[in-house]
């Protein structure tokens, strides 16, 4: 867009040089290079706002997903102890009598 502006403005500048008298068509390349200007700064703003809005939205979800975890970790925690067992994780495979890893369903 700021390209496009500077072409703007570069004919506008050429048109000026060239045609000093014709009023109307030096006006409409003016106003023409002003509405390229208020359309980039909106498109900026924009995008900018957009950029941060991203950010926060990542932010946040980052931060649930850590707060989920931790909580989910310390009820777990929290239940080993409670009941006297050993860690889950240490059950979750155990050897059979032919020596075979065996899954473990806990009820």
């Amino acid at each position: 867009m700021c390209f496009l502006s500077k072409i703007c403005f570069c004919f506008s500048f050429a048109v000026s040089l060239a045609l000093p008298r014709n009023a109307i068509l030096f006006t409409m390349v003016d106003i023409l290079q002003k509405m390229m200007v208020i359309v980039w700064l909106l498109i900026n703003e924009l995008l900018r706002n957009l950029f941060i809005s991203c950010i926060s939205l990542f932010a946040v979800i980052f931060w649930q997903s850590v707060v989920s975890i931790t909580a989910g970790m310390i009820v777990a925690f929290h239940d080993t102890h409670e009941k006297g067992e050993s860690s889950q994780i240490n059950k979750i495979f155990e050897s059979s009598s032919r020596g075979k890893k065996t899954m473990h369903v806990f009820g």
